[in-house]
């Protein structure tokens, strides 16, 4: 929406002549007789609803020209001076509005529309299609240690060699960031979108030479299919993204389909992760104790961590552990175990010890979750890092 000098809207102008928009028996400079009649600012207002200047200039060539069109290109706004020029003009702007200016790729927005016309074609004409999401492996140590412009230089050749990988019926996008995707027409089948998926994930196997350094950056792919995943963009692009992550899950540098138990593993560690935050708080967790023998003799106990969910009931460490440790929990749950073992034990004879299974990420840190470990005495606790 555009706005006046003092911010009233002025949704009138778009697409208009300003003077014809403002009072059509009078000039349009008249309006502003404090400037000096060759320029004016207006407030646009774009959709994530930021005001931005916008400065009109009238055309030197013309005076008294009222040949100003304000044309708005989603969220973008621009204004175009003289008839003479606003074919050309608005051309430029178009492709600027729709084109990754790094890498000339299509951007988000020419995606968007592509995907939807792509998928109303397919279901006009009973063909199918692929959507391929494609992520690059280590980019971000390539910005962090060579510099953004590295950066920039790589995402330009990945882009190259995306495009080298396509023929007449794919085409590729930049979304963001190191983020790609490509709409393959008449690759619905799974073989034939896995295939050209492998074909991307080979192109990225070969090193880039940057500034005279090579550097392996390999890709990881998710694909989708129309319409055995989904007929509509949003249910085509969750399956896509599904299936990176499941890749990515594997070791990533590879290429993989969409499958709905994909989807089951990913909105049960979503659950657990949520649920996670609350377990704590919520007292959720306790703590098993399993007898230590030697000889016969039992001579202490090992705490194992539990968690009984009040929905899932009770939940196996090696479930839930992982998506902890991600979430940077494990220090946090790792002193609360150690607390309550160590409480537990001073309950038992003085002869007993009690070993306790740390990670990495559950070691005490000097964060403020250090546990107050209560004195079993000398000799009683062990606490070794997990594995060992």
């Amino acid at each position: 929406m555009f706005f006046d000098r003092e911010f009233n809207p002025v949704e009138s102008l778009l697409g208009k002549p300003l003077p014809a928009a403002v009072t059509p028996a009078a000039s349009f400079w008249e309006h502003f007789p404090e400037l000096d009649k060759s320029e004016i600012t207006l407030a646009a207002r774009s959709i994530d609803d930021t005001a931005r200047p916008l400065r009109i200039l009238r055309d030197p060539d013309k005076p008294g020209s009222h040949g100003i069109t304000i044309y708005r290109i989603g969220d973008l706004f621009a204004v175009v001076r003289s008839e003479e020029r606003s074919d050309e003009d608005l051309a430029t702007l178009l492709h600027l509005a729709t084109h990754d200016p790094l890498t000339g790729l299509p951007n988000r927005r020419q995606f968007s529309d592509d995907l939807a016309a792509s998928l109303h074609e397919t279901t006009a004409s009973g063909e199918a299609l692929s959507l391929m999401q494609l992520d690059l492996d280590d980019f971000k140590p390539v910005n962090d240690t060579l510099g953004h412009p590295a950066g920039d230089k790589l995402l330009q050749l990945a882009a190259s060699r995306i495009q080298g990988c396509l023929t007449s019926d794919d085409r590729a996008y930049r979304l963001a960031g190191d983020e790609f995707m490509v709409i393959s027409m008449g690759s619905g089948h799974p073989a034939k979108g896995h295939g050209l998926a492998e074909d991307l994930v080979d192109a990225f196997k070969k090193p880039f030479t940057i500034d005279g350094i090579a550097l392996f950056v390999g890709a990881t792919v998710g694909i989708s299919a129309a319409p055995s995943d989904g007929i509509s963009p949003e249910q085509l692009m969750k399956a896509s993204d599904v299936a990176l992550y499941a890749a990515k899950k594997e070791g990533r540098g590879r290429a993989k389909s969409f499958d709905p138990s994909m989807l089951e593993t990913l909105e049960q560690r979503e659950l657990l992760r949520r649920s996670l935050r609350m377990a704590l708080v919520q007292q959720q967790f306790f703590v098993e104790y399993q007898p230590i023998e030697e000889g016969g003799r039992i001579f202490g106990f090992e705490a194992l961590l539990r968690w009984r969910h009040p929905l899932l009931g009770t939940i196996s460490p090696a479930a839930f552990i992982p998506v902890a440790e991600a979430d940077g929990l494990m220090p946090e749950i790792g002193a609360w175990v150690l607390e309550q073992a160590c409480r537990e034990a001073m309950k038992w004879p003085e002869n007993y010890t009690v070993a306790v299974n740390l990670s990495a990420a559950e070691i005490p840190d000097k964060r403020p979750h250090r546990p107050r470990i209560p004195d079993t005495g000398p000799g009683r606790l062990a606490a070794r890092p997990s594995g060992t």
